[in-house]
């Protein structure tokens, strides 16, 4: 009887994340045309807003954002071949992300383009004296043979939603860098 139980309560946890899932993959956005910078070759969502002159943070070559959410790409070619997670650690960039105190989440051994990538996800709450509130943070990072850096940031103004790692995902998989 309780192996029964169980069994069935195991297949409604299952159907439950299959179902959120799918509610979340049925809201990403078609991609648009191919973009090129130096080698590299991506698509963003083709419904989000494209920013024209992007923040002026180092490495940053496109942005796009639609509602809460903002999509960042960087690149940077590297004086010599290393792991996405030391090119991370060395640019400070999840450090700056994370703010130090408040670690990510979750870290994932992923691929974008074909080549090994991690994917980092975490919160980080923000406070000014009008008001509260909470950004989830996507951070995925390939570092490519030809030492070519690529990170997408997905910045989401909101709960973390599984539709946030699927859209980054989808991105992830329309890169390509020229060898």
């Amino acid at each position: 009887m309780q192996a029964t139980m169980f069994f069935i309560l195991l297949g409604v946890v299952g159907l439950a994340a299959l179902v959120d899932r799918q509610i979340g993959a049925a809201t990403i956005p078609p991609l648009g045309p191919e973009r090129t910078s130096g080698p590299l070759h991506f698509r963003l969502p083709s419904t989000w807003a494209i920013i024209s002159d992007p923040n002026p943070q180092p490495g940053v070559i496109a942005e796009a954002t639609q509602g809460r959410l903002t999509l960042k790409v960087f690149r940077q070619r590297l004086r010599r071949l290393m792991s996405p997670e030391d090119y991370l650690e060395r640019s400070d960039m999840l450090s700056d992300i994370f703010a130090g105190d408040t670690p990510p989440d979750e870290v994932d051994h992923v691929t974008m383009g074909g080549a090994p990538a991690l994917r980092v996800r975490g919160q980080v709450q923000y406070e000014t004296p009008l008001a509260k509130w909470i950004e989830s943070e996507t951070v995925q990072c390939a570092v490519f043979p030809n030492r070519q850096a690529v990170t997408l940031w997905l910045s989401d103004r909101g709960e973390e939603t599984d539709a946030d790692a699927i859209l980054l995902d989808y991105v992830a998989a329309t890169v390509r860098v020229d060898q």
